[in-house]
């Protein structure tokens, strides 16, 4: 079976996301948030904090990536996304400092931020992509309809 580089791409920003999440959690361990006072009146329990503990610091967004090739005859793709956000509350470290994309080990898109909280993309930013050399047929083992992945 086949695997379209699409669903390839998608595998890969799924991992990213997971190890962020993993990091956070990693971030937080072993720190233990105090109970939140509380009283009890005929079986009603409520409490005497404002809020409660706030254990989710950052998160990102991001549509599906995708890749096309204008023109078959030229090795040349261009991959996009078509939304992505990150954000974060700045209370607890780590902080959010960047979004970037990387592609082949090069940093294809960077930006940063200064006091805010969110980093946004959107596919009008590059309306054209990144491009990318597609490869030869079945140069990444996926099959011959195929280049790199």
């Amino acid at each position: 079976m086949k695997t379209p580089l699409k669903t390839v791409l998608l595998i890969v920003l799924l991992m990213i996301t997971l190890i962020f999440s993993w990091n956070a959690a990693k971030a937080q361990e072993g720190e233990t948030l105090p109970s939140p006072l509380s009283e009890t009146q005929d079986g009603n329990t409520r409490s005497l904090e404002g809020v409660a503990p706030q254990l989710l610091t950052g998160f990102i967004i991001t549509s599906n990536p995708y890749c096309y090739q204008p023109d078959v005859s030229r090795n040349e793709c261009f991959i996009n996304f078509r939304y992505t956000q990150a954000n974060d509350d700045g209370t607890n470290s780590p902080y959010l400092k960047n979004l970037e994309y990387s592609i082949d080990g090069k940093i294809r898109y960077y930006s940063g931020r200064f006091f805010e909280n969110s980093v946004t993309y959107d596919y009008s930013m590059v309306p054209q992509g990144f491009k990318v050399p597609c490869g030869s047929p079945n140069e990444s083992g996926l099959g011959s309809n195929y280049g790199k992945s």
